[in-house]
């Protein structure tokens, strides 16, 4: 059972998630109008695409593999691959190939680029707006997660980051989810406080819940979050 949150309609932006089935790209950078190998917003590319029918004004994302995500409490258990979104490629022209051209040429300009260069080579995906609107709630589904890394691979997650967990919509997480990060006693010495309740130290908000891992945004917290960390949907 979802019970409402405060109501109100949240806009974030999240620019990397974990792959989990193997994504297919549609193309990839192959050239550029700019004399110099890192690229970014405001530049020329040239690129290849599979799609045939392609139009002037279609986007893409630009994309890279940035790492294998592994279960922080078993490595030998493979969640998938980090993937950033690294930018935003709108097409200008597209030149079928002709007798002058020797093969289908389709420019277009880096409209919207992140703090990661674009460089010739990049893989392409299809467009969808990075800015999604949840509704923030909770649930009376007990569900317990793990975060397994942070977005930037950061050792210390802090407030406003995002982070990966290793739940998904098959265990019942939706999209403006709200869930706690929890630990027991001060753990500075290991296996001394079992005994005692978890206690909430930070909120996360998930973004994008895919099937097996969702993205979430660190809302508040009362101290740095790490890999590994234990989530829960509901306090005991």
């Amino acid at each position: 059972m979802t019970r409402a949150g405060d109501g109100i309609s949240v806009k974030l932006k999240a620019l990397s998630f974990v792959d989990t089935k193997g994504l297919k790209t549609v193309g990839s950078i192959t050239h550029s109008g700019e004399p110099k190998t890192q690229l970014s917003y405001g530049d020329r590319v040239y690129i290849e695409l599979e799609d045939k029918n392609v139009e002037k004004g279609q986007k893409f994302h630009v994309i890279e593999k940035v790492a294998k995500i592994t279960h922080p409490k078993n490595e030998l258990k493979k969640m998938g691959w980090m993937i950033q979104k690294k930018g935003v490629i709108t097409v200008d022209r597209v030149v079928e190939k002709n007798r002058i051209w020797g093969k289908r040429v389709i420019e277009g300009t880096i409209t919207d680029s992140s703090d990661v260069f674009i460089q010739r080579e990049d893989e392409l995906i299809p467009y969808e707006d990075p800015i999604v609107s949840v509704v923030p709630h909770f649930t009376d589904q007990e569900i317990q997660a793990v975060i397994l890394s942070g977005s930037n691979e950061q050792f210390l997650i802090s407030n406003n980051d995002f982070v990966f967990l290793d739940v998904g919509k098959n265990n019942g997480v939706d999209d403006g989810l709200q869930m706690f990060v929890v630990r027991k006693g001060d753990g500075l010495f290991q296996n001394d406080d079992k005994h005692l309740p978890y206690v909430p130290v930070a909120k996360l908000l998930v973004v994008k819940a895919g099937e097996k891992t969702s993205t979430a945004y660190v809302t508040t917290l009362d101290r740095a979050l790490s890999v590994g960390d234990k989530v829960m949907s509901r306090l005991r």
